[in-house]
């Protein structure tokens, strides 16, 4: 859940779609400090299976006052949409370029105005694969990776157009490190922790200013 400039509060929420069954995604606003909630438009990739659709998503305030949402998916990215009217719309979901694995990322905004992700990648640092999962309609219609040894973050100076180079800031070759959290618990330190696995990090955005920033995002 955020809160945008105006007060508007906004959350991120899933609605199982029959026939095939799959995932949805949409957000509940609210504009009078949670009393009442709206449901936004509802984002439907299609897919077929439990682990299938459009998932988990995350959202952040942009500088242009727009809302821009990340989701989960099952196709090696993750995909986008904005909304310009303060979630009530979304546009339609294109994919991006940052390889993902069919887990959700976190993202937010810092003091310093940097934007910060962390997310698990489509395959481990330095390898080009990674063993798939589904492609069954059960699990989900295509084949996909579901990486969760590792977690990653990466930085932008640019509303999200470019992001530094994805360093690994946790890994557990055996054990579960996905669903992550960020908190800025001070200007430039930042708490990392994780829904599975017991992970408490604490990072300083001054450590990794210097990172390469390729131009064609990740």
């Amino acid at each position: 859940m955020i809160q945008t400039d105006d007060g508007t509060l906004a959350f991120t929420t899933m609605k199982i779609l029959r026939n095939p069954g799959r995932h949805g995604c949409l957000t509940y606003r609210s504009t009078d400090d949670g009393v009442t909630w709206q449901p936004s438009t509802l984002l439907d990739l299609g897919g077929h299976g439990h682990h299938d659709g459009a998932l988990e998503p995350a959202v952040v305030q942009l500088r242009d006052q727009r809302i821009w949402m990340l989701i989960r998916t099952t196709m090696g990215v993750f995909y986008e949409t904005y909304s310009s009217d303060g979630a009530r719309h979304w546009e339609k979901p294109t994919p991006t370029t940052i390889d993902a694995s069919t887990a959700p990322p976190m993202i937010i905004r810092l003091k310093s105005g940097r934007l910060m992700m962390a997310w698990n990648r489509r395959t481990l640092e330095g390898q080009s694969d990674h063993p798939l999962r589904g492609g069954d309609n059960q699990w989900s219609a295509q084949p996909a990776s579901n990486q969760r040894q590792e977690l990653s973050i990466a930085f932008s100076d640019n509303e999200g157009s470019t992001w530094s180079s994805p360093v690994v800031s946790v890994r557990a070759e055996k054990k579960d490190t996905s669903y992550p959290y960020l908190f800025e618990a001070s200007p430039g330190e930042i708490w990392v922790t994780t829904m599975r696995q017991t992970v408490k990090v604490q990072l300083r955005e001054a450590d990794f200013l210097n990172l390469p920033h390729p131009t064609n995002g990740l």
